[in-house]
């Protein structure tokens, strides 16, 4: 077996099925499909076992609700390829898109391979990053603080954190399991701790410009009900990892840039639930109590954003300043814009 496709699988009923298909009509033959139920509570798990009726290469496994890391976790121990890649349920992939990567795989020989994608909004289709960037092979000795940085936050102008993610990507389930690296279970933005470990252990990893792989952007998905005190905890596990691996000179730069844009983010979703004095002190005094911590406070002072957004710019010299309350305001109106231009993340 070449290839196991991983999907975990949890409340969406509604994508499920267009994942699914896209995964089996692919240009590539030797592979599976794990779809991995975590205790979804609608119909996913009886559709999941519709598939496997009727394709030899499909397995299912059900669990109770643990979380997204779990049920990875879950795909990985019960995988038989001998290469793993993971594909969210909401999501699906481009016909040739384990062909692509595989044919990486194989003439590169790298441990990991790691392509583009498409950003799919309800209204429009963006691709993730310009074309011409072309096919480049890493070597981790001479690219080590740059890999750190692209699975943490990338300082360049319209450049993303391509290695963030663990969707989109093909990895030798070999070197994971050589290297011990599962997806932290307890934790939101579990992507980016699998991401670190990647990055500090890998020796050679690819990178295509092909985009292979269509992310769903979703105001229900993960990433938009995340907490300060959810990125509290993220924060303590990434300065922990940096400490064990004793790589804190050369992450702690992005790891500044986590921060702020955590605080940030979730200053933002608190502003859709502004809608009288109250809520409105409610958020104010929840920003304060995290923002006024010494290690957000040393984030704040040293995180460099320089080749970020000009209103990024704005809200850190808010949070520099502690002018809270204004940082709130301002957020309040800018969703008012933001809803007029039907904005959408996932």
């Amino acid at each position: 077996m070449k290839i196991s496709v991983i999907v975990p699988v949890y409340r969406v009923e509604a994508y499920l099925k267009e994942c699914i298909d896209s995964i089996l009509n692919q240009d590539f033959s030797d592979y599976e499909v794990l779809l991995i139920d975590d205790g979804s509570p609608d119909r996913c798990g009886d559709i999941c076992e519709e598939y496997a009726q009727q394709n030899t290469c499909v397995r299912v496994f059900h669990q109770e609700n643990k979380g997204l890391s779990a049920a990875r976790n879950l795909g990985m121990e019960m995988a038989e390829g001998e290469w793993l890649t993971f594909v969210d349920s909401d999501d699906w992939l481009e016909k040739d898109a384990l062909k692509v990567l595989y044919q990486r795989a194989v003439e590169t020989q790298c441990d990991i391979v790691c392509a583009f994608y498409y950003s799919n909004y309800p209204d429009r289709q963006i691709r993730a990053w310009p074309e011409g960037i072309g096919e480049k092979t890493y070597h981790a000795r001479e690219n080590r603080q740059f890999l750190f940085e692209c699975a943490t936050y990338r300082t360049e102008p319209k450049k993303e954190a391509w290695l963030c993610t663990a969707w989109g990507k093909l990895y030798r389930a070999e070197f994971l399991r050589e290297h011990k690296i599962i997806f932290p279970v307890g934790l939101r933005s579990e992507d980016l701790l699998f991401s670190l470990h990647v990055a500090c252990h890998v020796e050679r990893l690819h990178l295509t410009d092909i985009p292979v792989y269509h992310y769903r952007m979703r105001q229900s998905s993960i990433i938009n009900t995340a907490s300060f005190e959810g990125d509290k905890r993220i924060y303590a596990a990434v300065h922990a990892f940096m400490e064990e691996h004793q790589v804190i000179g050369e992450i702690q730069p992005y790891y500044y840039c986590i921060i702020v844009m955590g605080v940030l983010r979730n200053s933002r979703l608190r502003r859709k639930n502004i809608s009288d004095r109250f809520t409105f002190r409610a958020a104010v005094q929840e920003l304060k109590e995290y923002a006024d911590l010494p290690e957000y406070r040393e984030a704040f002072e040293k995180a460099d954003l320089k080749a970020s957004p000009i209103k990024t710019k704005f809200f850190l010299f808010l949070l520099r300043q502690r002018m809270y309350r204004t940082l709130v305001a301002v957020s309040v109106i800018y969703e008012k814009f933001l809803k007029k231009k039907k904005c959408y993340w996932k």
